[in-house]
């Protein structure tokens, strides 16, 4: 099997499983806790927010900037919240150096144009 094959694998399944280790703690934490867990949500972020960081990342995707990969990184719950249907894929594209894609991917969630504001 091509390594690069495993190595996709392997990502994939290190995602769904930290998705389910993250639920599992929140649950827990919810059952020893007074106070109910939040959910990341994208109403839990503002709209300034939202827009701030989708345009920077927009912005990095455009230059090729390869620490786009961090601001993602920073931003997880927010991004996951903006596009959970897309945001796994948005952030394989971005290790894997495919700026035109995760531009395309984010546009397409966020309804904007894959060409950022100058």
């Amino acid at each position: 099997m091509d390594s690069a094959v495993i190595e996709s694998q392997l990502n994939a399944f290190a995602e769904k499983l930290a998705g389910q280790i993250s639920a599992i703690l929140q649950t827990l934490a919810g059952e020893y806790s007074k106070e109910p867990v939040q959910v990341a949500t994208a109403e839990r972020f503002s709209h300034e927010q939202k827009r701030a960081i989708t345009m920077q990342l927009a912005a990095m995707l455009a230059n090729d900037d390869a620490k786009a990969e961090r601001l993602i990184g920073d931003n997880t719950a927010l991004l996951m919240a903006c596009m959970p249907d897309q945001f796994r894929e948005l952030r394989q594209a971005v290790r894997e150096y495919d700026f035109e894609q995760a531009l395309a991917l984010l546009g397409a969630a966020a309804n904007m144009p894959t060409t950022p504001e100058v």
